[in-house]
């Protein structure tokens, strides 16, 4: 008796048989999970969570709509976000709890619907749990994990609209992709690809189904509202940072597969079973129009990085799903014909997500949420009575308002709200603070800032007391007086 569900299931003399490719799911579902939970699940919230957190718990929905348009990620991940922190709440166990599961239900989508063949559709779900940068954004209350499970599940409507265009089909990629371009603006790079690639294959027949665009007449009349914003932020960004060098094209393998030599050992797989995975043909299938959409969308960041400082390893999240689809594709493919090649990528999909057993949080892609936070040194202010926060910076924040609900968010979730000061730190050093007894001080900054300030704090008449809870260039000054 064969029963299909996840995979083959056989019965056999009243005893239960997983199959190869099953257990090899099961077992990458199991290491994923363990390491998620293992690895960054404790640790502190870093900064951007902190706007998750912020936005999250705002009172009304007007106030909601007021930080949508004026953040940079969109409002199909901060709505869904404020109406869960209602029924959750805002702790750091139920900012993350969403992230945690769209993290695992991708690949579960994948394995369930991703494509016609089983075995494609297990070797791609097996290789997304295994995706190595989704570690550190799976258990952080961000917006990337859903790209990751949206991105997935315009690629299984892709594939499906590919192959049978009709409107059902036709409405079911327009409404993902809607969703997925009001979650981060990213994602357009992947779905202008594809949609460029539909339109190249089907043509007229897709004139037949316009109806099915209005969900993407919805996404661009908010975006008439909020692009300006982006493209603000941009602006301001780039003032900031520096684009990449051309040389940054070798650290490829970093941006797809995460630190250490595995992206190298997928490429070099990848390159010398090319004669027997790649046959040149006249239409190419929706799987590698997918792919190459996948492969272009990365281009065009990529390239974009090179001339404006825009590029982050989590930016590419948005078109991963493509790229992952073509390993499942070349793992169904090659496990017949080279079934050794197919182990050795397996086994460094599997050795990558172990060893982070090993290192837990130290682990190098925990960095920024090791440094980048002010939960602690809140934590640490709130030990004594605090009236006045001053929020200092070593410039001020276009936003003041903003700013002030962001550095006052751990108190608030305390519930010992605080007035909040918001000013440039050279500014800030007044007898007005240096006497106020009630007062706590969060500098977030530069380190040579924050040792000015520190050494100005202890120069005062009134004792004060400040520890620097940043690590290497990156300060997070707090102060507060002793007595």
């Amino acid at each position: 008796m064969r029963v299909e569900a996840f995979g083959e299931l056989e019965i056999r003399q009243g005893g239960l048989r997983l199959d190869r490719l099953t257990l090899l799911f099961l077992m990458a579902l199991g290491l994923s999970v363990a390491a998620r939970t293992i690895t960054g699940w404790a640790l502190p919230l870093w900064f951007d969570e902190v706007y998750t957190g912020t936005i999250a718990s705002q009172g009304t929905f007007s106030g909601l709509v007021h930080w949508c348009l004026s953040e940079i990620t969109g409002p199909a991940f901060y709505m869904p976000m404020w109406l869960w922190a209602k029924l959750a709440g805002t702790s750091n166990a139920a900012l993350r709890a969403p992230a945690l599961i769209l993290s695992v239900a991708a690949p579960l989508l994948i394995a369930w619907l991703g494509h016609r063949d089983r075995s494609i559709r297990f070797y791609w779900a097996i290789f997304t749990l295994l995706w190595l940068p989704m570690l550190p954004m799976a258990t952080e209350a961000r917006a990337y994990p859903q790209l990751a499970f949206l991105g997935s599940l315009q690629a299984i409507a892709f594939l499906r609209l590919s192959k049978s265009p009709t409107l059902r089909d036709g409405f079911a990629w327009t409404a993902v992709t809607a969703f997925f371009v009001l979650t981060n603006y990213y994602s357009l790079a992947i779905s202008a690809f594809q949609g460029l690639a539909l339109a190249a294959t089907h043509r007229g027949r897709l004139l037949k189904i316009w109806p099915a665009l209005f969900p993407l007449a919805a996404a661009g009349a908010w975006m008439i509202f909020h692009l300006p914003v982006v493209l603000d932020f941009a602006s301001a960004h780039g003032a900031m940072f520096t684009p990449m060098p051309p040389s940054a094209v070798l650290a490829i393998p970093f941006f797809l597969f995460g630190p250490g030599m595995q992206g190298f050992a997928i490429l070099i797989l990848l390159a010398l079973t090319w004669s027997s995975w790649w046959r040149p043909a006249r239409r190419l299938s929706p799987e590698a129009q997918l792919v190459l959409a996948g492969i272009a969308a990365l281009a065009l960041i990529f390239i974009v990085g090179l001339f404006k400082a825009t590029l982050a390893p989590r930016y590419i999240t948005p078109g991963m799903p493509a790229l992952l689809l073509g390993l499942g594709w070349w793992s169904s493919r090659m496990r017949a014909k080279k079934p050794l090649a197919v182990a050795a990528m397996l086994g460094v999909f599997f050795l990558a997500m172990a060893a982070t057993l090993v290192t837990g949080s130290a682990d190098e892609r925990f960095r920024d949420r090791r440094n980048l936070q002010f939960e602690t040194a809140s934590d640490w202010l709130m030990e004594r009575p605090v009236a006045r926060l001053y929020y200092l910076k070593p410039e001020p924040s276009p936003t003041p308002a903003l700013g002030a609900e962001i550095a006052g968010f751990f108190f608030a979730r305390a519930g010992r709200p605080v007035e909040v000061v918001q000013s440039n730190y050279k500014s800030a050093m007044t007898p007005a603070l240096a006497n106020d007894g009630r007062a706590g001080v969060l500098f977030i900054g530069d380190a040579s800032s924050s040792t000015q300030l520190a050494r100005w704090m202890r120069t005062q008449s009134m004792d004060w007391t400040c520890r620097d809870f940043g690590q290497a260039a990156f300060a997070i000054l707090a102060c507060r007086p002793n007595g």
